[in-house]
């Protein structure tokens, strides 16, 4: 099987006053017409100094957002799928130069706990961790992350948040022109993420979402792309019942495999299954409850309870049906951090990003995230063959799983922990 997960986060600060000059030079490379990249001198910081302990807790706070993430949106009758650490990314750009009550709000609503030179560092580690563990072993995968920042090309930005940006980030500025041409603008971004996507994400940026008076857009790209380490056969698949909450049933392509050797659980009205990718550092987490407790289960999945389900998990045979899905979702962040405490950051005089700029004229317009996700059963054969050489003549007879009912989903990075996206299926 193969997976294929694109997300894209924005954060688009507006400018309340017009106090644009020349930015100062910085470092200059080749850029496609629309646009010029300028980067801090200063190098990436390949070692970030940061205890386990510290790193370790960051996990913690992340997935502790990622739920609370989930749960906001657990009230509305649809599928899910957003990816926590493309939210957490994105902000904490604009969090670094966040000052005073602004930056109190956006720590809290977003979990921030850390002191900050110690968050920033954690997320250079993690995203360091990310592209470690993505492409080394014997089957790498595809992921990739990318952060940007879009500037008015003459607004001026502080030395010392661009030298942050990219010790930390590995992350510029794209000069452009809002204050003349916004649509063109636009157009350029949307142009950019769809480059960064492979096309699946073309119109992120709605017509009027660009004005004249927008100074900096802060995003971030994800794209994950990999085999199942044990794929499904297409010629499996069939057309099966699948039972919505309400007890009606739909047709949906299944796809199933026995005796798949995966870490699983079974508890009190639920089922857990762990599928792993083909480098076997990530993998896919699925959240079965038993038929009538969907509610229930979903209203008690925090930080704890997923810490509790990990640790039943030991490693079995699988009887697996699994549906196909596809699912494309858009998540207004600015009224869900509204409701999260993160307000002085929206408002026009009292917003104080002047970590950025050195002014208090800057405040955030929009923050919008998109993410789509592709599950079939493609993968390679060279994985599947290494992957399921197991000696099944003495294994206890299969745990039975049929994923014919509403079911909860996240993908994992399986060293640290860390929730990189997560997502319901109520209706493949």
């Amino acid at each position: 099987m193969r997976y294929l997960s694109l997300v894209f986060a924005a954060l688009v600060i507006t400018g309340c006053g017009d106090s644009d000059s020349v930015a100062p030079p910085v470092q200059q490379e080749p850029a496609p017409v629309g646009y010029q990249y300028s980067q801090s001198n200063l190098p990436r910081d390949l070692q970030p100094q940061i205890s386990a302990a510290a790193f370790e807790q960051f996990i913690d706070n992340n997935n502790d957002f990622a739920l609370k993430l989930y749960q906001w949106q657990a009230g509305k009758n649809e599928n899910l799928f957003f990816a926590p650490v493309s939210v957490s990314l994105a902000m904490a750009m604009s969090y670094a130069g966040a000052r005073q009550q602004t930056a109190t709000e956006m720590a809290t609503a977003l979990n921030f706990q850390l002191p900050d030179e110690q968050l920033h560092s954690a997320i250079n580690k993690l995203l360091l961790r990310l592209h470690e563990t993505a492409t080394t072993g014997d089957y790498p995968i595809t992921f990739n992350l990318t952060q940007a920042s879009w500037l008015e090309q003459s607004y001026v930005v502080l030395p010392e948040y661009l030298d942050l940006l990219a010790v930390h980030y590995d992350a510029g500025v794209h000069q452009i022109d809002f204050k003349e041409q916004p649509d063109k603008a636009r157009s350029t971004i949307n142009n950019w993420v769809a480059e960064q996507t492979e096309g699946k994400l073309t119109e992120l940026l709605s017509d009027g979402s660009v004005t004249t008076d927008t100074r900096l857009m802060l995003l971030n790209t994800m794209f994950f792309k990999a085999n199942w380490a044990q794929p499904f056969k297409p010629a499996d698949t069939q057309q099966a019942d699948f039972f919505l909450l309400d007890g009606s049933a739909v047709q949906v392509p299944l796809m199933q495999q026995n005796a798949v050797r995966a870490l699983y659980a079974e508890g009190a009205g639920y089922q857990v299954i762990r599928l792993a990718y083909a480098n076997q550092q990530f993998a896919m987490l699925v959240l079965v409850p038993a038929e009538g407790n969907f509610a229930a289960f979903e209203a008690e999945l925090n930080l704890n309870r997923l810490q509790q389900i990990r640790q039943q998990l030991s490693e079995h045979l699988v009887d697996l049906k699994l549906p196909k899905f596809q699912w494309q979702h858009e998540l207004n962040l600015k009224t869900v951090l509204q409701d999260f405490g993160m307000h002085e950051a929206f408002q026009p005089g009292s917003a104080d990003f002047s970590g950025i700029d050195g002014t208090q004229s800057l405040f955030v317009g929009s923050a919008v995230h998109q993410a789509v996700i592709d599950v079939d059963e493609y993968g390679t054969e060279a994985a599947a063959a290494t992957a399921v050489e197991m000696g099944v003549t003495s294994a206890p007879p299969p745990a039975v799983l049929t994923v014919n009912r509403p079911f909860i989903y996240l993908i994992e990075e399986q060293d640290t922990g860390s929730i990189l996206f997560m997502g319901r299926i109520l209706q493949p």
